[in-house]
């Protein structure tokens, strides 16, 4: 995912970029589409050509377009792109995060911070002198740290602020783990796919199993047992991909 600073003014750092490939075989790249119309989607809504300009070709199947400011203005916003003409198979470009912050900025990522004074921020009567510190606080300093706090880090305490999983057991956060490492395709089988006159997909099972061993081993339509199950739906609108739908079992 591509990181760009809200209201960005510089159109080449609101560049996003396609591989297009073509509609018959999915594999050779496509290097005729030059001047084709790209789209954008903002936080889930509606595919649309507003807030994105029409491709430049790099070469070998790749090109790029720029979006406009306007599509970039507000921080917070997830943009999807895409791209599919006559030629091409359906073709997902970049994501992009919209943020308040300037990646670009190698000194503090252009963060309100702290000038240079810092006496502007404490009166000289409260700065730590070397005697203040030597004679009265470096006593303090010694290897028992329990002797200075009686806080103690228990799983609850860490737990008791932690978000999605206040409160949650260790074995639940390791099952929240096992998941997600499920979902970054370690040890994934897809099948029971089904497909429509347009030989597009329209359903598949998605099993995550905890080894190697027990992937390898599972069967197309297999009853095997898994330790997450997902059933995906794909719904098209004039052969376009309108909806997807992943649901854990």
């Amino acid at each position: 995912m591509r990181v760009v600073l809200a209201n960005q003014a510089t159109e080449a750092k609101r560049q996003v970029t396609f591989h297009l490939v073509d509609a018959t075989d999915g594999i050779t790249a496509e290097t005729g589409e030059t001047g084709g119309q790209p789209q954008i989607s903002t936080n889930g809504a509606s595919f649309t050509n507003t807030g994105i300009g029409t491709l430049v070709s790099i070469g070998s199947g790749r090109y790029y377009a720029y979006l406009t400011q306007t599509a970039v203005a507000t921080a917070g916003s997830i943009i999807e792109t895409r791209y599919k003409s006559a030629s091409t198979a359906e073709c997902p470009g970049d994501s992009v995060q919209v943020v308040a912050f300037d990646p670009d900025d190698a000194a503090d990522l252009g963060l309100t911070n702290l000038d240079a004074t810092i006496t502007s921020r404490a009166a000289s009567a409260t700065a730590l002198t070397n005697a203040t510190w030597t004679d009265v606080r470096a006593g303090y300093l010694d290897a028992t740290i329990s002797s200075r706090s009686t806080c103690v880090l228990t799983q609850a305490s860490i737990l008791s602020d932690a978000t999605p999983f206040a409160g949650a057991s260790i074995a639940t956060i390791a099952t929240g783990v096992a998941r997600l490492l499920g979902l970054s395709h370690d040890n994934v089988v897809i099948d029971n796919q089904t497909w429509d006159s347009d030989n597009n997909l329209t359903g598949a099972r998605l099993r995550v199993f905890s080894s190697a061993a027990l992937a390898n081993a599972a069967t197309a339509g297999g009853s095997e047992a898994a330790d997450f199950t997902w059933t995906m739906t794909g719904t098209y609108t004039a052969a376009l991909l309108s909806l997807f739908r992943k649901v854990r079992a």
